[in-house]
């Protein structure tokens, strides 16, 4: 027979369980924090681009294009973006300062207990259908609890994404070695001034924090500028519709 425990006895608190993926997250963290002096830059950009060739993209693909999120338009036109500015596309290691190449995306995902980060590599050179294909799965593999070490590794730059919470801004800490992270917000409906006209539009938080002992600001803000000029014109930085990498 159960014996239930007295409420006057009861502690007033829930204990929230430091499993192996919460402690392992919160390390990392820690020493990002301590280890590296973080700055973190906000800015807007325009997001009627973006949602225009996600819809491009699915016209293009027909059924396939269910999985073309805003999400995997958003990570390649940022990689394409790190791929002529390679200022943060880096990490640190062996007391350098490394620039890479190749453009690996790690894409923060939620699961039970924590955060994963599985990695886009390449992700500079594959078309946003394959980028959309090769992110759902994953997600998916990530929720399951199947990611392998190697799903997670050898990540330049890492997005981190809030919007769904109705986060605008917010402040990502930098995943170690690496250089950046860019955290994105949600979209949100205003207007602004065009022709003298007050007309609407929709805009998106992005938050760059970056290791302001290997970069200065002036280099992240380029950076930044960049990537939003990127989110707003896709079409300037991805290939033509149907017409590969």
């Amino acid at each position: 027979m159960a014996v239930s425990t007295p409420v006057e006895d009861r502690p007033p608190y829930t204990v929230v369980p430091m499993d192996r993926l919460r402690r392992v997250t919160a390390k990392r963290m820690r020493a990002s924090v301590e280890d590296k002096p973080h700055v973190t830059l906000h800015r807007y950009a325009a997001a009627e681009g973006l949602a225009a060739r996600r819809t491009a993209e699915r016209a293009a693909v027909g059924a396939e294009g269910a999985a073309i999120s805003l999400t995997a338009v958003l990570v390649s036109v940022v990689a394409r973006a790190l791929a002529v500015n390679r200022r943060l596309n880096g990490r640190v290691e062996d007391g350098e300062i490394r620039l890479y190449e190749e453009v690996n995306i790690g894409v923060a995902v939620e699961v039970p207990g924590g955060l994963v980060v599985p990695v886009i590599r390449a992700a500079d050179a594959i078309d946003v259908t394959t980028l959309a294909s090769r992110l759902a799965q994953l997600a998916e593999t990530a929720r399951s609890g199947r990611l392998r070490p190697e799903d997670m590794s050898d990540a330049t730059f890492t997005i981190s994404n809030l919007g769904a919470y109705g986060i605008e801004l917010f402040t990502p800490i930098i995943s170690p070695p690496q250089l950046a992270i860019l955290g994105v917000g949600a979209s949100a409906t205003g207007v602004a001034v065009v022709d003298g006209e007050l007309v609407p539009r929709t805009r998106l938080g992005l938050s760059l924090s970056f290791d302001h002992a290997a970069a200065d600001g002036s280099d992240a803000a380029r950076v930044l500028a960049d990537i939003v000029r990127a989110v707003e014109a896709p079409d300037d930085v991805l290939p033509p519709l149907g017409g590969g990498s």
